[in-house]
């Protein structure tokens, strides 16, 4: 007998629904749920995004920042080349200072100059240091530094 009263009432509970209110009356539709997410955050936007952002934005600003070698205080032109290093797969040069008088050991990819220029090549006889272009329509610049060979002879 247990067994039957159980079944039916799951019989029941399974069945429809009867509408509230008189018989034969309709209820009223059920309104629907439309979300506007205007103002609000972005559930699935990941918070990690704009913390790796905030840290990258603060890296930018610390390399810009970062102290100029001797090599970057003084314009190009105004060192000297003394001598030239190496063999033919890496050579490097050194390079004078007259202002300090203070010798600097360079290599290509050496940063060099106020205008953010870098030693391109290092030849036998002469190390080329090639600048970016400053703005619009400006071309790279391209410095050539000859070896002097003899204390009387002029660049």
């Amino acid at each position: 007998m247990a067994i039957r009263v159980i079944a039916a009432t799951a019989a029941a509970l399974l069945a429809a629904p009867a509408p509230l209110g008189a018989a034969g009356a309709e209820t009223a539709p059920a309104k629907e749920f439309a979300y506007n997410p205007v103002g609000k955050p972005d559930p699935f936007k990941p918070f990690i995004e704009a913390e790796i952002a905030a840290r990258k934005r603060a890296e930018e600003l610390r390399i810009k920042n970062l102290p100029l070698s001797p090599l970057q205080r003084s314009e190009v032109e105004t060192f000297r080349l003394e001598g030239i290093a190496g063999s033919e797969k890496k050579r490097t040069a050194l390079l004078k200072d007259p202002v300090s008088g203070k010798y600097f050991i360079v290599e290509a990819g050496t940063p060099i100059g106020t205008r953010k220029g870098r030693v391109a090549t290092i030849l036998p006889d002469r190390v080329i240091v090639a600048e970016p272009a400053a703005g619009k329509g400006a071309r790279a610049r391209k410095i050539e530094m000859k070896l002097r060979r003899g204390e009387g002879e002029k660049p």
